[in-house]
């Protein structure tokens, strides 16, 4: 489990989660909101706000990099008050949303609808503020 700021979406081949350690240092993983309806919307949601989060590498075919490749990919989320699973089981309760279709149709697509971060400076002198160039 990596603690770590919520950016936003970097934009590449593919919408990759961007975070940014306590030290300013930038790194991405994939979201794929097959795998968990709505985490995107719930990183969305905590977004600039420390989050603990789960990277997995997973071996996965990428037609676009010619093959499988390892990819770090984001399977759970959480803060201090709340995990991506405890909002996900509450959403789904409140207003009948279980698919990744249901959540897109209810609270739209983040990573499509936010502006696309494409980098970032991290700013110590500011007390932990960042500064990202969005499109």
């Amino acid at each position: 489990m990596i603690t770590a700021v919520f950016l936003g979406y970097s934009v590449g081949d593919y919408y990759h989660a961007a975070f940014a350690h306590d030290n300013g240092d930038l790194f991405t993983a994939w979201a794929p909101t097959a795998r968990n309806p709505g985490l995107g919307v719930f990183l969305f949601l905590h977004k600039g706000a420390p989050l603990n989060v789960t990277i997995v590498n997973v071996l996965t075919y990428i037609l676009e990099a010619g093959g499988n490749i390892i990819c770090p990919i984001v399977m759970d989320a959480s803060t201090d008050m709340e995990t991506y699973t405890q909002w996900y089981q509450t959403v789904s309760d409140e207003f009948g949303i279980i698919t990744n279709q249901e959540f897109s149709t209810h609270f739209g697509e983040p990573e499509f609808n936010e502006p696309q971060f494409l980098e970032y400076e991290y700013l110590q002198e500011t007390e932990n503020t960042y500064r990202g160039i969005f499109l």
